[in-house]
């Protein structure tokens, strides 16, 4: 590897609008290329108290994910990658990491030079992750299935997700480099973090 990669991390709540962001960054941004950690969850296993809201402190350590990560490291070792959407991603100087969890796993902690944490109330981001289901995740179902599937998520949300979703991402905002309002529109949130990247630029 013949040149500093710096990778950055788009942190927050499912909902935060950290997807959206990153794409817009990478494409704004000259020399960044960017990965979705949304896009291997079918390669993802979460640790179950992440769920049940039980544990006074919940790991992320446990989380296995091999092929995001693996990616990751691919990338910040120079090299250009098939992603997981079978796409080719050529690496760049500045690695976008749409990625909820910010520092808070040890495969990517020392790897991650700053870390974004776009910061929305639960209820505004719980509304987003509804809505986006609707239309898009949930777009092909019958309109009983997408009743059955949101009441599901809704009920494992109340029963114990919503309060390890607070644990998981008091300690991911406590560790991030920026905290972003996530209320304001992406122009605003894209803008300000692309200003915080041309000072990384020197």
């Amino acid at each position: 590897m013949d040149r500093k990669k710096y990778v950055i991390a788009i942190s927050g709540f499912s909902g935060s609008g950290k997807s959206t962001i990153t794409k817009k960054i990478a494409k704004s941004f000259n020399d960044s290329t960017f990965i979705m950690f949304d896009d291997y969850q079918e390669q993802t296993s979460y640790p179950k108290e992440m769920f049940t809201g039980n544990s006074k402190e919940i790991s992320m350590d446990k989380l296995e994910s091999n092929c995001f990560f693996n990616d990751l490291d691919e990338l910040i070792d120079d090299k250009d990658i098939i992603y997981s959407k079978h796409r080719k991603i050529n690496t760049a100087k500045f690695i976008i990491i749409d990625w909820n969890f910010g520092r808070s796993h040890y495969r990517v902690s020392k790897s991650i030079d700053k870390v974004f944490f776009v910061d929305v109330p639960l209820d505004i981001a719980l509304s987003r992750k509804i809505l986006r289901n609707i239309d898009v995740d949930l777009k092909n179902k019958k309109p009983d299935d997408k009743i059955d599937i949101i009441k599901s998520n809704l009920t494992m949300y109340l029963k114990g997700f919503r309060s390890a979703n607070i644990k998981i991402y008091e300690k991911v905002k406590n560790d991030s480099d920026i905290i972003l309002d996530g209320t304001k529109t992406i122009d605003e949130l894209s803008n300000k973090i692309i200003e915080e990247l041309k000072k990384l630029e020197g």
